[in-house]
């Protein structure tokens, strides 16, 4: 794929989902890998490091993702395809919002809202499972009761651990927190 082909990725799956950034990780996922752009294994990595990094998640990833294959160009190809559909979707958004809200029809707007939340839930689930492959378990060997074959136990412990900070300390700095496990994971694995 061109230059071309990496603006079109980003900016259809910015302007096809609805969520932000971590809504697209499953959607940037199988566009990027599928076309060849990055291999799962440097995908997942971009994601680590996208979200260390200031800034969003998805104008991160693009960036991550446009430098590796196409150095500075790449970058500012792969985020402004990522930022357009957001900068014409709001404008084209609250111009009809602003002539829906002088009349009776602005009802409909808030049930549109909810189906969309749906949606976002739904594949930031998807991500997570796909992450959660990919981050903790092996290839499959038929035998259930053989754990050990199938899950890296360190890594699921990490990822366990991780889940139980952040759901029992929720007000928890998150950079602390990616800091400690990016540690953790240094000297564990």
């Amino acid at each position: 794929m061109n230059l071309f082909g990496l603006f079109i990725i980003f900016f259809k799956t910015s302007l096809l989902s609805f969520g932000g950034g971590y809504a697209m990780i499953a959607m940037l996922f199988d566009e990027l890998v599928k076309n060849k752009f990055v291999s799962e294994k440097d995908f997942l990595s971009i994601i680590s490091i996208a979200q260390v990094t200031p800034g969003p998640i998805a104008t991160n990833i693009s960036v991550f993702v446009g430098y590796k294959k196409y150095k500075l160009i790449g970058a500012l190809i792969s985020l402004f395809g990522v930022c357009l559909p957001s900068f014409l979707i709001a404008i084209i958004f609250l111009t009809v919002i602003n002539k829906l809200s002088k009349s009776n029809k602005f009802v409909f707007i808030k049930d549109i809202i909810y189906g969309l939340k749906a949606v976002s839930a739904s594949l930031i689930f998807i991500t997570f499972i796909k992450m959660f492959d990919k981050s903790c378990l092996r290839e499959f060997n038929n035998n259930i009761f053989d754990i050990a074959s199938w899950l890296d136990i360190k890594k699921f412990f990490l990822f366990l651990f991780a889940f139980v900070i952040l759901y029992k300390f929720r007000n928890l700095n998150i950079l602390f927190v990616i800091l400690f496990f990016g540690c953790a994971g240094i000297i564990f694995l």
